[in-house]
């Protein structure tokens, strides 16, 4: 299961029911059950894309070459920031250059021009541009008219537009969906910003970085059970929870959502 704490007007929250640390049999339990839970930061959020969050272009074209003999088919114009200017790269005029052949001269030409991108193939012959740069420095954007006309990007089916970074508060209203419910299932996340388009390795680990921080996992034991049916988790996860209790002046209401290690699906027994 895993349980996000979606008040903000709680610091913290220890569980203390959820293993038994002075009879744990350390040959099948796990440790740490038993550890304070809160509702992650902004900060944090943001520094969990600073870390792993690329953004991630992808053109439409799967044939495994294309025609850049074209009218300016060779020249592609592109920037990683939103207040430079744009760079024109370059690949070879062929009628049928090879995918593969793109990919290398365009990572020739981005190093060269100092460009913070990567090409790759993937897809269906699909030529695939990726940001070095992370969360909110992340930035990629292709023109077709500046510095001068440029056609590589048709070519490729790859649209002329900006791709900015994901913002924490987009973040924040696809993973809480509602003030008491939470959402942190893969395709939510990769449903979001160009994350779909990332590789199946770092998507997994973007994915699972989100997931853990707002809704960290409890491993089902027998006490994290009855700790949902009759316990601690059975109290926080409906409307009459008051925090410290009628002394602490907060007002009553769920604190935490818990769901199936799914990260969407409502957790029962």
């Amino acid at each position: 299961m895993r349980v996000a704490i979606v008040r903000s007007d709680i610091q913290k929250i220890y569980l203390a029911d959820v293993e038994n640390t002075s009879q744990r049999n350390f040959s099948s339990q796990p440790p740490g059950q038993s550890r304070y839970f809160r509702k992650p930061t902004d900060t944090e959020l943001q520094s969990v894309l600073n870390a792993k969050a690329y953004l991630t272009i992808r053109g439409s074209d799967t044939a495994a070459t294309v025609d850049t003999t074209v009218a300016n088919g060779t020249k592609l114009n592109i920037k990683t920031s939103a207040s430079a200017s744009f760079i024109q790269v370059t690949v070879t005029s062929n009628a049928a250059l090879t995918k593969t052949q793109i990919v290398t001269e365009l990572n020739a030409a981005f190093v060269a021009a100092g460009l913070g991108l990567t090409a790759r193939i993937s897809g269906t012959n699909q030529i695939t541009i990726d940001t070095t740069a992370k969360g909110s420095s992340a930035y990629v954007e292709v023109s077709a008219a500046s510095p001068s006309a440029g056609a590589l990007h048709t070519v490729l089916g790859i649209t002329a537009a900006a791709t900015s970074p994901l913002s924490v508060s987009s973040l924040k209203t696809a993973v809480y969906p509602t003030a008491t419910t939470v959402n942190v299932a893969p395709a939510t996340i990769n449903a979001l910003s160009t994350f779909s388009l990332m590789q199946t390795a770092d998507q997994t680990a973007l994915d699972d970085a989100i997931a853990d921080l707002v809704a960290p996992k409890l491993i089902e034991t027998g006490m994290a059970l009855l700790s949902f049916a009759y316990g601690q988790l059975s109290k926080m996860r409906v409307a009459s929870f008051q925090p410290g209790g009628s002394r602490s002046g907060l007002p009553a209401g769920i604190c935490a959502a818990i769901v199936a290690n799914d990260g969407s699906t409502v957790f029962s027994v």
